[in-house]
Parts: structure tokens; C-alpha cells; sequence
């Protein structure tokens, strides 16, 4: 089988990789009632930042800008309001969003709960400014 146009070859790996491989069925963890909001997964690797976020009906993630790194977000479950810039757009299963760093986000649950995947380049803290 060949592999797509630049996409590296297995040869192109490194060799003796040590780092330990996140594998995780996320089907398993949407059956997210009863959780308390917020991050209920997470890992992170020395590069690559990936959380799991639930987010009961009515909750929001309050408006914040992230000056460091662009992220982007995958909606697995729920619906919700994604705003960037004070533009809203739909959050719902199968949505993707790249956010860029320096964009003002909040994300509100409006049918839940909404659980989603945010992945970024690793960064310093938890939460932006």
C-alpha cells in the first residue's frame, strides 16, 4: 500500500521510539452522565496536547484567548455554541474546528451533555489568558 502524497514512510520514523502510545476508545468514555464538567481525559505527550471535555446542558467555557498555540476541537457528542471572535457557530457531533492563537473563544452546552476533543501544541499552563 502506498502512502499518500507526503506522508511519511514507516522508514521515516524514528528509530527505538520509547514514548509510550496513547490508545483510547472514546467511544467508551462519551457515556459521560453523572461526570462533573471539565476535563475527564487527557494526555500529554512531550509535543502534542489532547483533552476530553464534558460539558453539562447550560454550562460554558467562558470567554478566553490563548496567545500560544492554534487548537483544534472535534464534537463527539451533545450540541453546542462554539463562538470565536464573537462569531457563533453550531457544535455538534462530527464538527471540526481550528481555532487560531490570538482568536477570543467560549463554548456553551445547549443540548447535552457536549463532549468534545481539544488537541494543541504543548503549551505552558492550563488555561490561556
Amino acid at each position: 500500500m502506498s502512502n499518500p502524497v507526503g506522508a511519511p514512510s514507516s522508514s521515516d520514523a524514528p528509530k527505538n521510539n520509547s514514548a509510550t502510545v496513547a490508545y483510547v476508545d472514546l467511544a467508551s468514555l462519551l457515556d459521560t452522565s453523572g461526570m462533573a464538567d471539565g476535563v475527564i481525559w487527557s494526555s500529554a505527550p512531550s509535543q502534542l496536547n489532547v483533552n476530553l471535555v464534558h460539558l453539562s446542558l447550560g454550562e460554558t467555557i467562558p470567554p478566553h484567548i490563548n496567545e500560544e498555540v492554534d487548537v483544534l476541537i472535534v464534537a463527539l457528542a451533545g450540541e453546542g455554541t462554539l463562538a470565536i471572535n464573537d462569531e457563533p457557530y453550531t457544535l455538534d457531533a462530527g464538527v471540526v474546528a481550528l481555532i487560531p492563537r490570538g482568536a477570543e473563544r467560549w463554548i456553551r452546552c445547549e443540548d447535552g451533555p457536549l463532549v468534545y476533543l481539544t488537541a494543541h501544541r504543548a503549551r505552558n499552563g492550563l488555561m490561556p489568558s
